[in-house]
């Protein structure tokens, strides 16, 4: 497992260019709930930041069990970043004024003056990801190591402990 500014870097670049994310938290009964979230800020320390209603049912799993398992997928891209974090709620009005975009009023209609809204603060622990060349240039990889007989490298692999 490595831990660089580079590979940190890399990982930050890859949901950025992703933005939706699926969240993954865990049942008072141990099931797996997964849901896609809008991701609002990937702050300087590497914490992930969305918005959600106080009411949601994740955020009921989280104050049981606030580990995480967050994914992001862009396989036009073929990029992909597996997250295993912890989740914090946080009611902070001015860094939710900070990360507020006109499009989150379909999910918060009254805006910030939402009673309900609330941040949620994932805090990663490790990271896994896997960002490989396009479509074209791999199926030219793919083949040109079939037939020399070569093992396949499909772009590059990191998993980083934070």
């Amino acid at each position: 497992m490595k831990n660089t500014n580079d590979h940190f870097a890399k990982f930050e670049s890859l949901i950025e260019d992703i933005k939706i994310g699926i969240l993954v938290t865990r049942s008072a009964n141990g099931k797996d709930q997964g849901r896609p979230m809008s991701t609002a800020q990937i702050d300087d320390n590497g914490d992930i930041w969305f918005f959600t209603n106080e009411f949601a049912l994740m955020v009921k799993e989280i104050s049981v069990n606030n580990e995480v398992f967050l994914s992001y997928a862009s396989p036009s891209k073929n990029s992909y970043v597996v997250i295993n974090g912890v989740a914090e709620l946080v009611d902070d009005k001015t860094k939710m004024s900070d990360l507020w975009r006109p499009a989150y009023k379909a999910w918060f209609p009254e805006g910030l003056d939402d009673p309900n809204i609330l941040l949620l603060k994932i805090t990663p622990k490790e990271v896994e990801y896997w960002d490989g060349p396009n479509k074209i240039v791999m199926a030219t990889q793919m083949l040109k190591a079939y037939v020399s007989g070569e093992e396949f490298k499909g772009g590059e692999h990191e998993r980083l402990a934070l």
